[in-house]
């Protein structure tokens, strides 16, 4: 008779979770994954995948995202403790994550595609232009919102980027970098960190 894998439970969050913290025990444990892979791919790639790790959730800073997460102040990746946050429409932060991305590294198309890929969309595209992206925020950082222009606006260059790194570490390699940053993430979420 076979038996169903034990689930590690959900944490019940009783604390903030910042976007900042977040992403840095993300990073952390990227780092601890690829250690005990051992393996020369993911270690040769260490410093673009914890590059990938610390701009990951950068997109939830818009406003949008803050107001479903109930947050005042501080930048927050997971809802307050209490808040049952409403399901928006379809705005993915991701996407917005990727052009923070483009911004830190200089637009490297793994770093790009592993931040637009993390929770599954953006393969290979997304659905909102750079315009409905930003959706009136004068509060993003200038880098940044040229990054969603050269991204997502006319002839946008998000699709290049991400087929770029396709053809430099195939379709199953990419998927493999991209489930080793999906991994750290959801570890750590289900912490509640």
């Amino acid at each position: 008779m076979q038996t169903r894998a034990t689930q590690v439970p959900l944490a019940v969050l009783t604390e903030p979770v910042t976007v900042d913290a977040h992403q840095a025990a993300v990073a952390e444990r990227l780092n601890q994954i690829v250690d005990r892979l051992r393996s020369r791919t993911a270690s040769a790639l260490r410093e673009r995948l914890v590059q990938a790790a610390n701009a990951h959730d950068d997109g939830k800073r818009h406003p949008r995202f803050q107001r479903l997460m109930g947050a005042s102040e501080v930048a927050l990746a997971k809802p307050l403790p209490g808040h049952v946050p409403d399901r928006g429409d379809g705005w993915r932060h991701e996407q917005l994550s990727a052009a923070y991305a483009a911004a830190a590294s200089g637009g490297d198309p793994l770093v790009v595609a592993l931040v637009g890929a993390h929770h599954g969309a953006g393969r290979p595209l997304f659905d909102r232009g750079a315009a409905d992206l930003l959706d009136g925020w004068d509060g993003c950082p200038e880098e940044v919102a040229e990054w969603v222009a050269r991204l997502y606006g006319p002839c946008g260059r998000y699709e290049l980027l991400r087929d770029r790194a396709q053809r430099e570490f195939g379709v199953h390699g990419l998927a493999w970098l991209e489930a080793l940053l999906r991994c750290a993430d959801m570890q750590i979420s289900k912490e509640g960190r």
